[in-house]
């Protein structure tokens, strides 16, 4: 309704409209526009050349070189007078004032105006010119300023009203040059308005700055028209001016306070708005139109229903009520963006009081929270993580001393000749079942970080390729293997066997899930991650990572469960089917490595996993190393053997001995002192449990007694890594350091190392 009253008006006002698209020369003439010039809606086509074709032979020039001008260099209000042909072939005297819109970059792309048809006043021009004296009156009497001024520039005619406006007579202002009553710099601006006049404009309008008699500035807005001869040539210019000083002041003092607004809430990192007491957009920060995509256009004026969405707005209707009784209000809430995201925002509802107090309307400032909520979530997952991942790595350590028994006894018996076949069958099984007990501890260790890494850089597609021979094993007839690897060297620091134990790992998984068969595919890949990208994958980090997908057809993870598939011991399986370590043990590893994974499952078409690791582009792949061992011996020395748990102490003590050594044995830190002090100068070894009772460590006991004598060798044994177990201290596995489970020739073999080197 309100854009047919527009059309109404603009056809009362017999003004027709026109949009000219620099970058394709096609013009939009309005209905009106060509009614002025007698043709139908239909009739004209929408081009340049149209209008051009129109014009009057003795005006083609002048005005083209004006439009030129004015594309060139846009000035502000341009207006420009020509006689334009008609249906009936008469020529109508138009005006056209119109506008530029330019781009980003300054250049202008559409030029925007109006065209009046002007013959009437014209004619009317005309018949003014007979009416002279009248018009000294009307000039006389104007509070405007009414001028003239030669071709030189100098003012030739003032009327009264320059008394008003600059302080001088007006005699004293005829015959001096218009500049001289303007500052150097804004005269230097204003040789771009005369310009214009030597370039054919007809007519002008532009605001300046002179000085008054008594040195302060007067603005004045003029409009002047160009009067020529019949050649064309410039005689002078005439027009009126009118003080727009005060006005000036006024909006000079708006747009300071306007800009200091829009400073102040452009720099806040946030959307924010103002809306009136009847739910109403007053204004939108930068930044709301950049983050919601709706232009200021769009906004101001519609309701606060409108505009964000009647869901929306009925849950934050009681906020809206609470701040329009004069309460600061601020709530968490979910707000989609522009891109389609749903971001977590704190909101805080500013009543906008009047000088009694009354909310006459309210601000609205959002700031965006999704990064620390992402975050939050993180350190929430990161401590379940921790404090599984420190129960996890207490537990493996012990029962790694455990194992280390059952497996040591084992290899005893299993050097009874004469043991019947049942029962070497029993220790067979014994010493298998101990063998996956032992490799469930090395997982609990990988994925409570206490299990070290040995990195070292490696060829990726050649670690899947190496385990495609295994995994064909592993998956059975029923899965079909695909493996479809890039031809990028994509080269990985990381430890070999642990990128072995996530594919494997993943493999099973998916296997699992494929119970009556299906297709595993293994696929490697780049991946180049942009701030843009890592905005809507919390884990990521920017740079250029090696990514591994393994993606299967089986039937899905639920939705439900989703969140909890790397939680350790949490699984889906019948019971006796899964250790819930599987997905736990990748998630440590890759966590070890630097990287992250991420899930997608469809619920009965499958599941793919993708693994990011850090890619060491340029590094050298480096050969795996071969360390060719001894036989190993006994020997007669003396050793201190320092062990907490009893059954591992007796143990290790029966194989030292049956090897020919000979032992002392203790269960903690005095004890070894004890040890030490009844036989001086006698022991060679001191193998000692770093974890120890009692506030003695290892390395403690140690570093007494090599101080004591520091002949004396030393072997540490723990359920940890070295780097783990060391804190600082360099263990050397095979020199200094064994690692729990072991078996009976890797302790013979460390230990007789150790006495023997010099």
């Amino acid at each position: 309704m309100t854009l047919e009253r527009y059309r109404l008006a603009l056809r009362a006002a017999q003004v027709g409209l026109f949009d000219w698209d620099l970058r394709t020369n096609q013009v939009f003439y309005s209905p009106e526009w060509k009614r002025q010039i007698g043709f139908d809606d239909d009739e004209i086509t929408n081009s340049f050349a149209e209008w051009e074709s129109r014009l009057h032979p003795d005006d083609l020039s002048h005005v083209l070189r004006t439009v030129r001008a004015f594309v060139a260099k846009p000035w502000p209000d341009y207006q420009v007078e020509f006689r334009f042909r008609h249906k009936d072939g008469s020529y109508r005297w138009v005006l056209t004032q119109a506008s530029m819109q330019v781009d980003a970059g300054g250049q202008p792309v559409r030029m925007l105006g109006l065209h009046v048809d002007i013959t009437e006043r014209k004619c009317a021009e005309l018949s003014l010119r007979k009416s002279e004296e009248a018009y000294r009156t009307l000039v006389e009497t104007s509070h405007d300023l009414i001028w003239s001024v030669d071709a030189e520039g100098r003012w030739t005619f003032v009327n009264p009203a320059a008394r008003a406006i600059y302080g001088y007579d007006p005699a004293e202002m005829l015959g001096r040059p218009f500049m001289d009553f303007q500052s150097p710099e804004q005269a230097r601006k204003d040789l771009e308005v005369f310009a214009l006049i030597k370039a054919g404009a007809p007519r002008f309008k532009y605001e300046t700055v002179h000085i008054r008699k008594d040195g302060t500035p007067v603005w004045l807005t003029f409009n002047a028209v160009v009067l020529r001869d019949e050649q064309g040539k410039v005689l002078g210019t005439t027009g009126t001016a009118q003080d727009t000083t005060e006005r000036r002041l006024a909006e000079e003092a708006l747009r300071a306070r306007e800009r200091e607004l829009r400073l102040i809430t452009n720099h806040l990192p946030g959307p924010i708005s103002h809306v009136s007491r009847d739910l109403r957009y007053l204004f939108v920060n930068d930044h709301y139109e950049r983050i919601f995509g709706k232009a200021r256009a769009e906004v101001l004026g519609r309701t606060m229903a409108e505009v964000i969405g009647a869901e929306l707005f009925q849950r934050v209707e009681p906020q809206v009520r609470r701040v329009l009784a004069g309460e600061q209000v601020s709530f968490e809430s979910q707000v989609r963006t522009a891109a389609g995201v749903l971001d977590h925002a704190l909101v805080t509802f500013v009543p906008d009081l009047d000088p009694e107090g009354n909310a006459v309307g309210f601000f609205v400032i959002a700031f965006d929270i999704s990064a620390r909520k992402h975050l939050e979530e993180q350190l929430r997952q990161a401590q379940k993580m921790e404090a599984v991942g420190q129960l996890a790595g207490g537990v493996a350590h012990d029962f790694n001393n455990v194992l280390t028994v059952i497996q040591g006894h084992t290899a005893m018996l299993e050097l009874d000749s004469d043991l019947p076949a049942i029962t070497r069958e029993s220790l067979g099984e014994i010493k298998q079942a101990a063998d996956r007990a032992a490799n469930l501890t090395r997982q609990l260790l990988t994925f409570s970080r206490r299990q070290a890494r040995r990195p070292s850089h490696l060829n990726f597609n050649a670690v899947v390729t190496n385990m495609a021979r295994l995994l064909g094993r592993v998956l059975g007839e029923d899965v079909a293997l695909d493996l479809h690897l890039s031809n990028q060297d994509l080269v990985v620091l990381a430890d070999a066997g642990m990128m072995e134990q996530v594919l494997l790992n993943l493999a099973v998984n998916s296997r699992d899930a494929m119970p009556r068969g299906g297709r595993l595919g293994i696929e490697t890949s780049s991946a180049d991650f942009d701030a843009t990208i890592i905005t809507r994958m919390p884990q990521a980090r920017a740079g250029v990572f090696v990514c591994l997908a393994i993606s299967d057809t089986g039937t899905g993870i639920p939705v439900d469960v989703l969140p909890r598939i790397f939680e350790p011991f949490f699984t889906t399986k019948e019971v006796g089917k899964g250790t819930g370590l599987g997905l736990a043990t990748v998630y440590g590893i890759v966590q070890q490595h630097e990287g992250w994974i991420t899930v997608e499952s469809d619920p009965g078409r499958g599941t793919t996993f993708r693994v990011y690791l850090p890619w060491q582009i340029g590094a050298k792949v480096e050969p795996p190393t071969r360390r060719e061992t001894e036989a190993t011996r006994g020997g007669h020395e003396t050793i201190l053997l320092v062990e907490d748990e009893p059954a591992l102490r007796g143990l290790v003590g029966n194989l030292l001995e049956r090897a020919g050594y000979r032992v002392f044995s203790a269960a903690n830190g005095p004890q070894a002192l004890a040890q030490w002090r009844a036989h001086p100068k006698e022991v060679d070894l001191l193998l000692t449990d770093l974890v120890m009772p009692d506030g003695m460590s290892g390395f403690d006991l140690g570093a007494l007694l090599t101080h004591d004598d520091p002949r004396l060798r030393v072997v540490y044994t723990s359920g940890y890594s070295p780097e783990i177990a060391g804190r600082g201290q360099e263990l050397i596995p095979g020199v200094n350091f064994l690692a729990k489970p072991f078996v009976a020739d890797g302790l013979l073999e460390i230990v007789r190392a150790a006495l023997d080197r010099a």
